[in-house]
């Protein structure tokens, strides 16, 4: 469980961290990881982080999208290798959020509208 708040930190301070106005690469985030990292967003805005309620959910989130922890910390790494790639990341973070009709999200299970939005 820590592990999934770790991980889930170090997303965001990465993110955070990465203002380059370098040219982005063609690097391709894998479109799970991307979603899933809208769905945690998303989670870390309606339940409280350091709750255990929360590590749950985020272990739900990545087992929703096919992902293990291993499999996002070597994803971040290779982000972190090269900070433009995140740059890339977040803007196909952004487009996927761009794509989602509104009409399609149930408010009363956001998150299970996202994985059901036809968005790949």
């Amino acid at each position: 469980m820590k592990n999934v708040n770790f991980l889930i930190l170090v997303i965001l301070i990465s993110v955070g961290g990465c203002n380059n106005k370098h040219k982005t690469s063609t690097y391709q985030t894998k479109p799970e990881f991307i979603n899933a990292y809208i769905d945690l967003l998303y989670l870390q805005e309606r339940v409280n982080p350091s709750s255990p309620a929360y590590e749950d959910s985020a272990l739900i989130v990545l087992q929703k999208h096919d992902l293990t922890q291993l499999e996002c910390t070597q994803i971040i790494n290779a982000l972190n290798k090269k900070p433009k790639r995140w740059k890339a990341f977040l803007q196909d973070v952004q487009n996927r959020l761009n794509n989602i009709d509104s009409t399609q999200v149930d408010i009363r299970n956001p998150i299970k509208s996202f994985t059901n939005r036809g968005v790949e």
